[in-house]
């Protein structure tokens, strides 16, 4: 089902969905495709949330979920895309959106995770993000929603170092950025089956001399001090899409004067 042409023209796309239009269906991987799945209102992130935690629950590694999901979400998008029921503008909407929920089913496993390691001590680990501490931002065309198939996405990860969820503050560093490097290898780790996302983090301010994760304080003090032009445009579309929103969005508002300054100077123009 990856012809190049458009739903409506003889191609193998187009008899692919025709096919799934009659009402039978296709098969990829471990999951049965129907028409109705590359039309609204599923979206391949809901799809995704599902298969990741089922395929959880069978026993499958984590990473090795979270690939087989993404590959199979990715297909429905495709479908869409090449049927032609899915604009450039949707497309783009929905690998970003599907990029946002790997990026969340990763993050949540590894709070549950951490939290029944007694690393962390959660307020809610039914709802392990709520009062994390653990903030990750989107960057750049993931930030933007403007994802293609084959972007790479771009994340900067902060922490709260006051966050009830730590047991001990000075530990904060070390620990948030132990579960930021396994975020990453979950992601971007390359096996049979593929990867999820290539994952950088190197927007972070001073990647050079700063630890994955840095403590919001930290960074506050960074861009208000040392911060950049480039950075001040970047963080533009900086959004918060993982872990502890609220946080994120505190950050972020603490972050405008910043990002968009009352008076420019001759350097930031240029």
């Amino acid at each position: 089902c990856y012809g190049a042409n458009t739903f409506g023209k003889t191609s193998e796309t187009a008899l692919c969905l025709k096919f799934l239009a009659s009402g039978s269906e296709i098969v990829v991987g471990s999951t049965k495709i129907s028409y109705g799945s590359v039309t609204p209102p599923l979206i391949a992130a809901d799809w995704l949330g599902r298969t990741f935690w089922e395929l959880l629950t069978q026993g499958v590694p984590a990473g090795e979920a979270l690939r087989r999901a993404k590959t199979e979400a990715h297909v429905l998008i495709a479908l869409g895309d090449l049927a032609g029921i899915y604009g450039g503008e949707e497309t783009t909407r929905r690998v970003s959106d599907l990029a946002i929920a790997c990026v969340n089913a990763a993050v949540n496993f590894l709070l549950r995770d951490a939290h029944a390691k007694g690393v962390l001590d959660l307020p809610d680990p039914e709802s392990p993000a709520n009062d994390c501490g653990w903030i990750i931002l989107a960057m750049g065309k993931l930030g933007a929603h403007e994802l293609n198939y084959s972007s790479d996405i771009d994340l900067i990860v902060f922490f709260d170092g006051q966050t009830q969820a730590l047991k001990d503050r000075y530990e904060g560093v070390e620990i948030f950025a132990k579960l930021t490097r396994r975020l990453v290898r979950i992601l971007q780790e390359r096996t049979s089956d593929g990867y999820v996302f290539r994952t950088d983090l190197r927007l972070r301010p001073d990647p050079g001399s700063t630890p994955v994760a840095i403590p919001v304080e930290m960074a506050l003090n960074y861009y208000e001090s040392r911060g950049q032009n480039w950075e001040r445009a970047a963080m533009i579309k900086a959004l918060p899409v993982a872990g502890d929103i609220a946080a994120g969005e505190a950050f972020l508002k603490e972050l405008t004067p910043y990002i968009w300054r009352k008076y420019l100077d001759y350097a930031a123009i240029a």
